[in-house]
């Protein structure tokens, strides 16, 4: 049986401070978090740190995963969240789909330039005891500019390319979706490199992150191949255009994954 939790993004509390919604995601039924850059956690003191680290052991959540590379990867302030994971005690830190690249330009530079900076990353991560995880971001279509790694079989690629031991993946439902990859395939090609898997649904192939079972994804048959494949990590609830009502999301999102979990009998 799959022994996968339950955690959630905290994007979608932008407008709240970190510690200020801790008890409330708890009471809700979320083992863990996942800390968006919108909560810049890396800028905070030694001594807040400490405190944020004790609010989260109260409240029993583990921080699983810490963003630091979306919309693109910067080098630097990748750096500065891996600080924040080793110091917080996340494992993973989500350093996004490489350099931003225009739309219509030959990526061989850009993917070298991607290439090196990942190997960086991962090297620094590995010293301080953490795993990178990359994430491909479908490309917008009214935007001049992408980012180099818009598809998971790109990601695949990357990863025979650098083959580091400490590199693994964000698997994101509605990227695969939007990106009309066939979510079976994306998750045999990766093995055992998942770390998190994003969780959130789409309409009409719309990349806005909705509650799950809001949209058009099959939910039962994704879940289904992610109990076939043996992953065991977070499902990383990550919904975005609710941010005058993150509470409902989040209640809503959770009660759906629990009530669809014991429905396939994964829990």
């Amino acid at each position: 049986m799959i022994n996968t939790r339950l955690g959630i993004n905290t994007n979608v509390f932008i407008d709240y401070s970190f510690t200020s919604f801790l008890e409330e995601i708890k009471d809700m039924g979320y083992e863990g978090v996942e800390i968006a850059r919108t909560h810049a956690l890396h800028e905070k003191t030694g001594e807040e740190l400490n405190g944020i680290k004790r609010k989260l052991e109260e409240n029993n959540l583990e921080v699983y995963c810490i963003q630091g590379g979306i919309p693109h990867t910067d080098l630097n302030y990748a750096k500065k969240r891996i600080d924040l994971a080793s110091v917080i005690g996340a494992k993973y830190v989500n350093i996004g789909p490489g350099i931003e690249v225009e739309r219509n330009f030959k990526t061989n530079g850009a993917w070298k330039e991607t290439a090196e900076i990942f190997s960086e990353l991962a090297d620094y991560a590995a010293s301080r005891k953490v795993l990178v995880a990359i994430e491909p971001e479908p490309m917008i279509p009214l935007s001049f500019n992408r980012p180099l790694l818009t598809t998971y079989k790109e990601v695949k690629r990357m990863l025979n390319q650098l083959s580091s031991d400490n590199m693994r993946v964000i698997l994101d439902i509605a990227h695969v979706h939007v990106a009309k990859e066939n979510f079976s395939k994306v998750v045999n090609d990766l093995g055992g490199k998942i770390a998190v898997v994003h969780v959130s649904d789409v309409v009409d192939d719309r990349h806005y992150h909705f509650i799950p079972g809001k949209g058009g994804i099959n939910f039962k048959a994704v879940l289904k191949t992610l109990y076939k494949s043996g992953f065991d990590g977070f499902l990383s609830v990550e919904v975005y255009p609710y941010f005058n009502e993150p509470k409902r999301a989040a209640i809503e999102s959770i009660r759906f994954l629990t009530n669809l979990l014991y429905e396939i009998d994964l829990k």
